[in-house]
């Protein structure tokens, strides 16, 4: 019965709880009017990731109940599916839902509030985003992972995103957000990232090379940090770290678009034409579903690059060419 498979969700046995949701599905043939049931199996659906049966379990439950006990949980659910989905309207409104239920939930109305600031964030919307993030950090009682990420992202937003120009005096600002952020919990590779892209940006070349270490020792794999760091070796000129940040880069994520483009550049400061072509057309392939983050070069810009160094391999001045740094295919079997 209903019991059982609720048992096996409580004790976290989710195998169990949907052996016995599917074997309540096969007994009950009217198991979709049982709010109580789709709940349960809304939730086993999401431990599982299955978010697109889990929405329509959860979907179920308010539609046929809507004043359901546990609908601040449903609502949660709702909104961080819907935000895994980039349906970031869908997902404010759950959320909102859930801010204005003071019921138990998962997450705390201060956690609400950052997805919250967070999708004000990723829609572009900086005013209401950086409001939210400074209600969250004036708020008492506020837990330390929150107060981090909150204190990251609103530092982050001050670096990169108010406006799209560089501007020094924004970049000081958010220097000690991040900072904070950092220490409030160390644990955080993204915090040690931004940290080090802000370092980087005011030419604090140490101190960006030190975050960035600190990123890596706590971010599994990250192509991000890697790209930054080949940025940083090649402002330093030396080629052959930068080489080895890239090819790190694009060996993690084959898709980074921004790294390809660096190595491109690389390539043609070291009058390596035919590898920087080889980069440059990969950069383009990748270039089409772009996020506007990173150091790349629109496409136009990569087009007219590949169409110069065409003209230069054509001319004949360019036959013997020295090879300071691997070719593409060596550097790409470098250890």
């Amino acid at each position: 019965g209903i019991n059982a498979e609720y048992g096996h969700l409580l004790l976290e046995d989710y195998d169990k709880a949907m052996s016995a949701y599917q074997e309540y599905i096969t007994l009950h043939p009217e198991h979709w009017k049982n709010a109580a049931f789709l709940y349960g199996l809304g939730l086993v659906y999401f431990h599982f990731n299955a978010f697109q049966w889990a929405t329509k379990a959860l979907q179920q439950v308010l539609y046929i109940d809507p004043g359901f006990s546990r609908k601040n949980e449903v609502n949660i659910r709702l909104a961080i599916m819907f935000k895994n989905k980039n349906d970031f309207n869908a997902a404010l409104k759950h959320f909102h839902l859930a801010l204005m239920d003071t019921s138990t939930s998962s997450l705390s109305p201060l956690e609400i509030r950052f997805h919250i600031g967070h999708l004000y964030e990723v829609q572009g919307k900086f005013t209401l985003a950086k409001e939210m993030y400074e209600t969250i950090l004036s708020s008492e009682g506020v837990p330390s992972k929150v107060r981090a990420s909150t204190l990251r992202q609103l530092g982050w937003l001050y670096h990169s995103s108010i406006t799209s120009t560089i501007d020094i005096h924004r970049i000081q600002k958010a220097e000690p957000l991040l900072l904070e952020s950092v220490q409030t919990d160390p644990s955080n590779g993204q915090s040690w990232y931004f940290l080090g892209r802000c370092y980087s940006a005011q030419n604090k070349v140490n101190e960006a090379f030190l975050a960035y270490r600190q990123s890596i020792d706590r971010l599994d794999r990250n192509a991000d940090t890697w790209c930054s760091i080949g940025v940083l070796y090649q402002h330093q000129h030396q080629p052959m770290d930068a080489l080895q940040a890239y090819i790190c880069a694009v060996q993690i994520d084959s898709q980074h678009s921004a790294a390809w483009t660096n190595l491109g550049i690389l390539y043609e400061q070291n009058l390596q034409p035919a590898d920087a072509m080889v980069c440059y057309k990969k950069a383009i392939e990748l270039s089409r579903n772009l996020d506007g983050e990173g150091y790349f070069d629109p496409i136009a810009k990569l087009q007219a690059r590949i169409k110069a160094i065409s003209r230069q391999l054509n001319s004949k001045s360019n036959t013997a060419q020295h090879s300071s740094l691997p070719q593409i295919q060596e550097a790409w079997r470098l250890p």
